[in-house]
């Protein structure tokens, strides 16, 4: 397939399928993997394949934010997952 071929969030470049996240979603994905490796709450994946395309995701978004870095990470997590949800931001 040539160019983007568009499906709402998701399309095609080349054989590569783009997904396109909000700030918000990249970030608390990431938080979700790395909160679920931490804790061991990854059941053993059935296939290494299966493994290895949760390392690439994990790694794509680890290598584009900077949010991890930043001292006040908890808070920039709290804030995403607060716009995320639709909830009403409180007061800094």
């Amino acid at each position: 397939m040539l160019g983007w071929a568009t499906m709402g969030r998701m399309g095609y470049v080349g054989d590569d399928v783009v997904i396109r996240l909000s700030h918000d979603e990249a970030l608390v994905l990431f938080e979700l993997l790395h909160h679920w490796e931490s804790q061991h709450r990854v059941t053993q994946p059935e296939h290494h394949a299966d493994q290895v395309a949760l390392w690439n995701l994990s790694s794509l978004l680890e290598r584009d934010l900077v949010e991890p870095f930043d001292q006040a990470y908890d808070r920039l997590i709290t804030d995403a997952r607060t716009r995320l949800a639709g909830e009403p931001e409180s007061p800094s």
